[in-house]
């Protein structure tokens, strides 16, 4: 039987500012998941500028408590002082997205906690929410792609994030076997610099396998830090 409980009216009355966005993320870190005070079947990923608003498959809801969807929710109060959302100025609307699906196929969230967020290693267009349901795919707006280290849906042009296609055994002299080899028995995102290309990386995807990353324009990847850094604090 679906169980969804409210938590009582006020609990997003201390954050109210005049914008949507600040009433919904005020001082919340990039990537973090806050639920609608307007739709219990709704959610915002926080970030710079405006929010990015998903929503739960049909008949599951937003839970605060793990910060994902289910079946069996505890649920945000209905803030009735936001209205409906509208009137709210073109800079601060929350920017929607496709809707979001199970995929019981897919092991993303193999061994993750209820709540973790994992890469959609075929590309970095969508991401992985573990939910008790099972992995639930959301696809980033159009314009924006899933940055692997920050963990949010960023510009396209600034956002570091896979290639489309693995890395593999494609090459004829075996560079892709070779390059596999770094990641054998390593854990989740342990990373190696390309060994000839400054703004690209190779990320462990914990089942053996590297995956290459390019850093966001402007940027390459630093050895000794492990971090996309400006272009002129690397020696290349």
């Amino acid at each position: 039987m679906l169980f969804v409980s409210r938590l009582l009216y006020g609990t997003y009355s201390a954050f109210l500012t005049p914008t949507f966005n600040d009433q919904v993320c005020n001082q919340k870190a990039p990537g973090t998941f806050e639920a609608s005070p307007l739709n219990c079947n709704e959610f915002f990923m926080c970030r710079s500028g405006r929010p990015v608003l998903f929503s739960c498959p049909k008949n599951m809801y937003f839970d605060v408590a793990s910060s994902s969807c289910g079946h069996q929710a505890l649920c945000a109060g209905h803030d009735a002082s936001l209205g409906n959302g509208e009137g709210i100025g073109p800079e601060y609307t929350p920017i929607e997205t496709n809707p979001s699906r199970l995929v019981a196929s897919s092991t993303a969230c193999h061994g993750a906690p209820v709540g973790a967020v994992r890469l959609d290693t075929t590309g970095c267009r969508a991401f992985y929410q573990c939910t008790k349901a099972g992995p639930l795919r959301l696809e980033c707006p159009v314009g924006t792609l899933f940055d692997s280290n920050r963990m949010f849906c960023e510009a396209a042009d600034v956002a570091s994030c896979a290639f489309e296609q693995n890395t593999g055994p494609s090459t004829g002299n075996g560079a892709g076997n070779l390059l596999n080899l770094l990641c054998v028995g390593k854990k989740v995102g342990t990373k190696y610099g390309h060994p000839t290309n400054c703004t690209q990386y190779f990320l462990c995807n914990g089942r053996n396998v590297a995956q290459l990353f390019t850093c966001p324009r402007g940027t390459a990847y630093h050895k000794e830090r492990k971090v996309c850094d400006f272009a002129n604090n690397v020696n290349c």
